[in-house]
């Protein structure tokens, strides 16, 4: 352990009670860490189509709304018409968020609240 200098004055009033001195070392300890998530995401594609006929994702996601960490699930299958989406707290296994529907029925969600088609 390396001991610094400072120019941190602090005066001392009362002595040591075991040497009578005034002067103070003080040792800090300092500690650092980081932990890692994975969030894995793969797409199906058909020759020919635009869109890819099916997405997973899956891992853990972070949540502004719970700010932490949860564990993600998310389907979607074009060829099928599904979708699904389960968002899962790992502190605890509850389940914060549970959608299985058809795709179609998949509205106002995401890019989907942004349609761009004229109604004239």
């Amino acid at each position: 352990m390396e001991v610094l200098e400072s120019s941190f004055s602090h005066r001392v009033e009362e002595p040591c009670p075991s040497c009578g001195s005034k002067e103070r070392t003080i040792f800090l300890d300092f500690e650092e860490g980081f932990t890692a998530h994975e969030l894995l995401e793969t797409k199906e594609k058909l020759k020919g189509n635009k869109k890819p006929v099916r997405e997973i994702s899956e891992g853990e996601d972070y949540s502004f709304k719970a700010g932490k960490f949860m564990f993600k699930e998310r389907v979607i299958n074009r060829k099928n018409n599904t979708y699904l989406e389960k968002v899962q707290d790992p502190d605890t296994g509850e389940i914060i968020h549970y959608t299985n529907h058809s795709l179609k029925d998949h509205k106002g969600h995401g890019s989907a609240k942004f349609s761009t088609k004229s109604t004239l």
